[in-house]
């Protein structure tokens, strides 16, 4: 890929040990200046909102991000550097922060060395923390699949890295990591630091990278220069996964935990009948199956995902294969014209229909209705349970999802209470600074018998 960045930056940045804006300036390096008070130079990106001189900056017109300094108004001092995109692609947010701290030798580079040494170290010093605060919380001997690196979760802007077994995939959103010799670089330093990898496989989002300055196009779809098939293990179960194909690095493992506890729920509940609606390859639906439910239904639009899904049902075993019917369908239609069963359990996990948060009312209103429609195919007599995720950021703000469940508990007649909030796995950790980075919310929502709605419909707002 064509590398567009002005490796002179690097080197003149990492040569002070104290930075001031009036040395930069002289030297012709950009400054980006924020508001004092916003915090913004500890967050990894800052959109140009927060950029005070961004009138002066945006005449730049580099369509490549340039190295920059980053100040705090009426302060002399350099509070971090970051990559600067100005040009006519550049995104809602135009730095991306790499160091937020006064530039102080702290990256342990030679002053006159290579730049790309700098960043490698910053790199695996990033990379050392997230392996420190995995092992807070997760027993990688036990769980050997799951996130390492997650974007500016982990202070790394643009990035996420997962681990399958003995494969490390990087997944790639941010120009900077295109710098021309980097790549193979940060490819080494994961396999000198990550114990049980032995080999990396990189995703790049082109489209992304585009928009941050680089060269190229893209779908959306993240683009492999390589994939492997690979047989995992989680919560006890198998599953065969595309390494570095398939969605995301290849498989949702922002929902391992959620699973296990689906599946925990159909033991403790003894759940009898389970609908997993935009199933992908299965999970949600084999692990309800796994937790003892006696029925389980999985559909999706993708004839690849039922596919797919089949293959992970076999591969633990006909006590658990033979519980599942898998179903190559719109989940609209299904729901509306899939027959008069009913379920005590739904799993809503859609892909994301939002992409534009509370402002996109087709997105919204197409989730409401999904919503609603899984709501009427929930148990009449007994009532039932519905599990409900949305991957969109957006909709991740506290109250957002809850809004869409009421309104589509409305319209469907079907009186509902919220039991528990779900997240992201412990592994996909989140800044503070970036609310951004936590994605992932679901809501396990009570559905009460059909009758006790209308007993209370004086109570529901229409």
């Amino acid at each position: 890929m064509r590398c567009l960045f002005k490796p002179r930056y690097y080197c003149t940045l990492l040569t002070a040990r104290r930075l001031t804006v009036a040395a930069l300036e002289r030297q012709g390096i950009p400054v980006v200046r924020i508001a004092q008070g916003t915090a913004a130079h500890q967050k990894h990106y800052v959109h140009r909102n927060l950029i005070l001189n961004w009138d002066q900056l945006s005449t730049l017109d580099e369509n490549a991000p340039v190295m920059c300094g980053i100040s705090v108004a009426g302060k002399a001092e350099v509070v971090g550097w970051g990559m600067l995109t100005t040009g006519p692609t550049a995104r809602s947010f135009a730095l991306r922060v790499m160091h937020d701290t006064t530039l102080d030798g702290s990256l342990g580079a030679d002053p006159f060395g290579d730049p790309l040494e700098a960043i490698s170290q910053w790199f695996a010093g990033r990379l050392v923390q997230a392996m420190a605060a995995r092992m807070h919380m997760l027993d990688t001997s036990i769980r050997r699949c799951y996130r390492l690196l997650n974007y500016e979760g982990d202070g790394l802007t643009g990035v996420a890295l997962d681990v399958y077994e003995h494969i490390a995939v990087v997944y790639v959103s941010a120009q900077w990591v295109c710098l021309e010799g980097l790549k193979e670089r940060l490819e080494g330093i994961v396999l000198g630091e990550v114990p049980q990898v032995e080999r990396v496989l990189w995703r790049f989002r082109r489209d992304l990278l585009a928009a941050d300055g680089g060269g190229g196009d893209g779908d959306g779809e993240a683009k492999s220069d390589d994939s492997v098939i690979l047989t995992i293990e989680e919560n006890s179960l198998k599953f065969s996964v595309e390494v570095g194909g398939g969605k995301k690095t290849g498989w949702f493992l922002d929902q391992s935990d959620n699973r296990r506890k689906l599946m925990e729920y159909v033991r403790m509940n003894k759940v009898d009948s389970v609908a997993d609606l935009c199933c992908y390859t299965g999970a949600f639906a084999i692990h309800a199956a796994a937790g003892g439910a006696r029925r389980v239904v999985g559909v999706d639009i993708q004839e690849k995902s039922i596919t797919n899904a089949k293959v992970n049902a076999d591969l633990n075993g006909n006590n658990i294969a033979s519980k599942i019917d898998w179903l190559t369908s719109d989940v609209g239609d299904f729901c509306r014209n899939g027959g008069t069963e009913e379920f005590d359990l739904i799993i809503l996990d859609p892909p994301n229909i939002v992409k534009g948060g509370r402002g996109d009312d087709h997105g919204l209103r197409a989730l409401r209705k999904l919503t609603e429609l899984s709501l009427g195919r929930i148990n009449k007599s007994k009532g039932g349970c519905l599990w409900v995720f949305s991957c969109s950021h957006e909709l991740s703000k506290e109250g957002v999802l809850e809004e869409v469940v009421g309104g589509a508990a409305v319209r469907s007649g079907r009186r509902v209470r919220i039991a528990e909030q779900l997240g992201a796995s412990v592994d996909h950790m989140y800044s503070p600074y970036h609310a951004n980075s936590k994605h992932l919310r679901g809501l396990v929502v009570m559905v009460e018998p059909e009758a006790a709605a209308k007993c209370n419909s004086h109570m529901q707002f229409q």
